[in-house]
């Protein structure tokens, strides 16, 4: 699912959780909160709202709407959504290796697809991952997708990879060869 669906679905329940609070709520600001919320991937945050869409009475603050998902704005909020993406890239590799990129990517949240670029790419990721290194590379990828979940708060061009990518890259470069 390309980045723009995943806002429009966001934008979707947005709207549907507005109307329930009887909340006159601009465009503009629908797109301000999909924008702020969609680093923590589509699927957590639609989940959130459908959740939300039960019981809400008042439109909620996108701290709010964080907060409902377990995460936010602090370093430790960036860490858990880190820990968080590096867990859903491993799962996506699992179950959607077969099925490829384009299904992932709704899984793995925007965080998450940039972490996988950085790293190599889905199909260097899909090759190189067993089942008897998960724990190291969970932490690999944890590593990365913190860093690339800064960058992405600064709104920095991550065009432009850090300083880890190269090093991340030989290393997965060197788990290649050696699985084969």
């Amino acid at each position: 699912m390309s980045r723009e669906i995943e806002l429009q679905a966001i934008v979707a329940l947005l709207t549907m959780l507005a109307e329930q609070c009887g909340a006159k709520v601009s465009d503009n600001r629908l797109a301000f909160y999909a924008n702020e919320l969609s680093p923590h991937g589509a699927v957590p945050v639609c989940n959130t709202l459908k959740a939300m869409n039960r019981s809400a009475t008042r439109f909620p603050t996108v701290a709010e709407i964080e907060k409902a998902m377990g995460v936010g704005a602090s370093p430790l909020d960036t860490e858990q959504l880190a820990r968080d993406t590096a867990e859903r890239i491993y799962v996506a590799i699992g179950k959607r290796r077969a099925q490829g990129w384009d299904k992932a990517q709704i899984d793995i949240g925007d965080v998450g697809v940039a972490t996988v670029e950085l790293l190599g790419g889905w199909k260097l990721l899909c090759e190189t991952t067993r089942e008897d290194q998960a724990p190291t590379l969970k932490a690999q990828w944890r590593g990365v997708a913190e860093i690339t979940a800064e960058r992405m708060k600064r709104g920095e061009d991550l065009s432009r990879a850090p300083e880890l990518a190269p090093a991340a890259t030989a290393m997965l470069e060197g788990m290649k060869r050696a699985n084969t």
